[in-house]
């Protein structure tokens, strides 16, 4: 009988400890592969907008500032900083052929393709629903300010 006592207790150590595992890895926003990934988007980059309204041409930077697991987004023009919006990164996966960025803003989640080129970072993709309909964050972004 003892035998049988101490096999269970055996279990129930080796569950309990199964148990605990799995509520640190709940606990944690990303796993460990997913933060090394998004290390690469940290810190500050733009790219330049061109709208042109009948023969006018205006210029704008598109900033994105990605932070902790957020991307923080907003328009400058003329050193004056436009509509501001922030989005859950919630993750940062490997496609078959393209890695790509899945972004969540309350219910709605957008996928955003990406690849590296040496100091450029090339975004495609767009958000689609409110408050960001059909806004692209598609471009070509030089970083300008060195990750945190």
């Amino acid at each position: 009988m003892s035998n049988v006592l101490s096999r269970t207790v055996v279990l129930a150590a080796a569950l309990a400890n199964v148990v605990v595992l799995e509520l640190q890895v709940r606990a944690d926003d990303k796993p460990p592969a997913q933060e090394s990934r998004l290390e690469q988007f940290r810190g500050r980059s733009s790219t330049t907008r061109e709208m042109r309204e009948g023969e006018k041409v205006r210029h704008s930077q598109l900033v994105l500032e990605f932070r902790g697991g957020e991307l923080t987004f907003y328009t400058e023009e003329g050193g004056k900083k436009g509509n501001q919006f922030t989005l859950k990164v919630i993750g940062v996966e490997q496609g078959k052929d393209v890695p790509y960025l899945v972004l969540g803003h309350g219910e709605s989640k957008y996928v955003v393709y990406y690849d590296f080129q040496s100091e450029r970072m090339i975004l495609v993709g767009r958000l689609l629903n409110r408050p960001f309909e059909g806004f692209s964050l598609s471009g070509e972004y030089k970083r300008v300010e060195e990750p945190k």
